[in-house]
């Protein structure tokens, strides 16, 4: 992937095929790179043929990893991971059209989280710092440790959940199943106060990092939100997209209407 590339970060589509595909159409260039929050199923208007169109699109993507980067949603974990967490709006049909319809390569090409540059990350529901703490914190120390000791750290995470997601091994004192995955009070979770980068809930879970800027979708409402830091929650309907500058700069902006 080119260094000096512009990113266009895409927050939740739950099935707005026509709207999400005129967003990539919109922003579309040579020197642009899509990241995908993740939730692409799931719809109060279901119709499975947007279903089958999504996957359409997510098998072709997938061949191009340089210019789609996708990233799991806690509504696609319960279709392409597992159901232990159910999520409302779940649909027997998806779960048949997507055991059809996407390839094994497709499914492998999922991810919990994406670097821009170096102190940007991306994923579905963020990083609360709450995960850092029990990590690198030494009692009732705070921790402090540096974006590169977190970055290595989540990295590694993901690694072992990715190829192993039932090892119950530990990185740093913390399960990588419930770093990302674990359902926290404010979603109606029990094993975890604070949920993982799937599920944490932005207005009540979510606490910055300090020295990470953060883009998460999840938490919708109707107005992109921001907390210090340069921290930005963009699940407004499609309405949203960010994008990162070559240089890093961050702007949330109005989509294509």
């Amino acid at each position: 992937m080119k260094e000096r590339m512009r990113h266009v970060i895409v927050p939740d589509v739950h099935e707005k095929v026509s709207r999400f595909e005129s967003i990539l159409a919109h922003y579309d260039t040579d020197e642009t790179h899509f990241v995908v929050l993740g939730d692409y199923f799931d719809s109060f208007t279901h119709d499975i043929s947007d279903v089958r169109r999504l996957c359409q699109w997510l098998n072709e993507a997938a061949t191009h990893p340089a210019k789609y980067t996708l990233l799991f949603g806690n509504h696609d974990i319960q279709y392409l991971v597992s159901r232990r967490h159910m999520c409302s709006g779940y649909q027997s049909d998806t779960a048949a059209t997507l055991a059809m319809m996407l390839s094994v390569e497709t499914r492998r090409a999922f991810r919990y989280h994406y670097w821009v540059g170096a102190d940007i990350l991306c994923s579905h529901a963020g990083l609360s710092r709450h995960w850092v703490n029990d990590a690198f914190g030494v009692g009732d120390a705070p921790a402090a440790p540096s974006v590169p000791e977190i970055r290595s750290w989540l990295d590694h995470c993901a690694e072992q959940f990715l190829h192993s997601p039932n090892s119950g091994k530990l990185v740093r004192g913390v399960a990588p199943e419930m770093l990302f995955t674990s359902v926290g009070h404010a979603r109606g979770g029990r094993s975890s106060a604070i949920g993982g980068l799937t599920w944490c809930d932005w207005n009540y879970e979510f606490v910055p990092v300090e020295g990470l800027r953060q883009i998460v979708g999840h938490t919708s409402d109707r107005r992109p939100r921001s907390m210090p830091g340069d921290n930005w929650c963009i699940d407004t309907d499609l309405n949203h997209v960010v994008i990162v500058d070559a240089d890093g700069t961050i702007r949330c902006e109005d989509s294509i209407r």
